[in-house]
């Protein structure tokens, strides 16, 4: 057997025994053909028995005890902000859902006229408000609508002659004329973030509709005079009629049905 061995040797290429305990070595080269020069093959690379002074990974860690329960140990500890221990069910609710919004503001005249016997002395004050009864979504992205604005305005009148003392003495009444005007037009909807209006399907809401501001032109001046012809000191007119200009505001917001899923916390 000790023949077949050293023949085995020499056909290998080692030109020196190599005892048995050489081919048990876990090292040995794994290339049996190339012989090398600048290194022994019966040198031991590595002593697999020998100990060495690495860290063991047994050991604990200074920086963290693994077997110390964590401060966040999120399977014992119940988040502030959820409880999963709750039940949560879910419901479907049918809601409106905003699909886009518009508003425009409209330019708007009108006339007032006074009757004969009670004409304008002075505007006590004016009341106005705006009614949206009707709207239509028309297309993809447009809402007609009517409304009407009303304007009360409360005046004072004068009643039999005024008096000429150290100025002048006026009396009189307070009246009242009030008009609905009738305004029609087309707003324009927002409609980028939600996509095209569908005029089978959604329908508009007024948000807000009101009049931001307004002007008033007193006309059919007439000046009252004393008995003898001549003018108070200082005069005093009544007129026949008012123009009135005003701007109003129509906020509107187009809405859809949907069913919208929630999710409602079972607090029993």
């Amino acid at each position: 057997m000790g023949s077949d061995k050293n023949r085995i040797q020499e056909s290998k290429g080692y030109g020196r025994e190599c005892d048995e305990e050489y081919y048990m070595k876990e090292c040995y080269h794994q290339d049996y053909d190339c012989k090398c020069d600048d290194k022994e093959y019966d040198r031991d690379c590595y002593d697999y028995d020998k100990k060495y002074d690495h860290k063991e990974y047994d050991k604990k860690c200074d920086d963290h005890d693994y077997d110390k329960k964590c401060e966040h140990d999120y399977d014992d500890r119940k988040c502030e902000h959820h409880d999963y221990d709750k039940k949560h069910d879910v419901k479907v609710i049918q809601t409106k859902v905003i699909k886009g919004t518009g508003c425009k503001d409209f330019f708007l005249e009108a006339d007032f006229d006074f009757p004969q016997g009670t004409p304008l002395y002075l505007i006590e004050s004016i009341d106005t408000w705006v009614d949206v009864y009707d709207t239509k979504v028309i297309c993809e992205d447009k809402v007609i609508f009517n409304a009407w604005v009303y304007k009360n305005i409360i005046y004072k009148v004068v009643s039999g002659s005024p008096v000429q003392d150290d100025g002048v003495t006026v009396t009189g009444g307070v009246d009242h004329i009030t008009k609905a005007i009738p305004l029609a037009g087309c707003i324009n909807i927002d409609t980028k973030k939600c996509g095209k209006l569908d005029p089978c399907r959604d329908f508009a809401e007024v948000i807000k509709a009101k009049v931001i501001g307004h002007v008033e032109d007193k006309l059919e001046k007439v000046e009252i005079k004393q008995g003898n012809g001549e003018s108070f000191n200082p005069p005093v007119f009544v007129y026949g009629s008012l123009h009135e200009k005003m701007c109003v505001r129509i906020d509107l917001k187009v809405v859809r049905w949907e069913h919208v899923s929630v999710e409602i916390e079972d607090k029993c």
